[in-house]
């Protein structure tokens, strides 16, 4: 399978800013961390940019057509005139019947690393078809197309999380393990992680292998440490 990740802004358009940030150089963070992410899968991933450079609409729906992915995501970051605006927002294709489980996806991984759930929508135009050019021209029956907001730079509460590059792991994460679920991604067989994660499976301290990169809440840590002093019987 393929999937584009679409790094949103760049070069002379900065996108959002807001609390000292600006939303190009956080696009390019989360989409670079993403496409690590998803490298350790058996799929292809391209990025629409890897660098701060400026790409035309056209340019940026041509790289992806020209790609022709099963999934294009593209990475954004919000902006509002209303600063108690806050929280991870997803735009669909309006006649895509699947996607929109993604969506809710992605969203609830976002609420576990403590980006609140705004909103998911889908918007359309006069002519009745998708508002959004990077779905509008680029969702078809081959590809599926979405936008991730992952919060708003003009949020002071949003702003001190996304300021963090280990919070932006994670939201890389929370994305990317949505994805993994979405398209029924299998681990590449070579990842320094697989026997260790085949020993505690085993061992009964976990049910199932899972992404040695994925992050762990506190209650997950706790069951597994409490299942270990089960076995030494402590």
């Amino acid at each position: 399978m393929k999937v584009m990740i679409d790094i949103g802004h760049g070069g002379s358009d900065n996108g959002a800013s807001g609390n000292e940030l600006i939303e190009k150089d956080i696009n390019l963070k989360v989409g670079i961390m993403l496409y690590n992410y998803l490298s350790q899968y058996d799929v292809e991933v391209r990025t629409t940019r890897n660098s701060d450079v400026t790409l035309s609409n056209d340019v940026r729906v041509e790289l992806v057509n020209s790609y022709n992915p099963d999934l294009c995501v593209s990475v954004h970051h919000n902006a509002a005139s209303a600063a108690e605006a806050r929280g991870a927002e997803v735009i669909h294709a309006h006649y895509d019947e699947y996607d929109d489980k993604l969506a809710n996806e992605i969203l609830a991984n976002m609420a576990t690393i403590g980006m609140p759930k705004r909103r998911i929508f889908t918007k359309l135009n006069s002519r009745g078809d998708d508002w959004y050019y990077m779905i509008r021209r680029i969702w078809d029956t081959n590809t599926h197309a979405i936008i991730v907001e992952g919060g708003f730079v003009t949020n002071a509460e949003d702003a001190a999380l996304l300021k963090s590059d280990d919070f932006l792991k994670l939201e890389s994460v929370a994305i990317g393990s949505a994805i993994v679920e979405y398209l029924g991604l299998k681990l590449k067989s070579n990842n320094w992680w697989n026997e260790a994660m085949q020993r505690i499976v085993s061992e009964g301290l976990i049910e199932n292998e899972h992404n040695g990169n994925d992050f762990v809440t506190w209650g997950e840590f706790a069951t597994v440490m409490s299942r270990l002093l089960d076995k030494l019987k402590l």
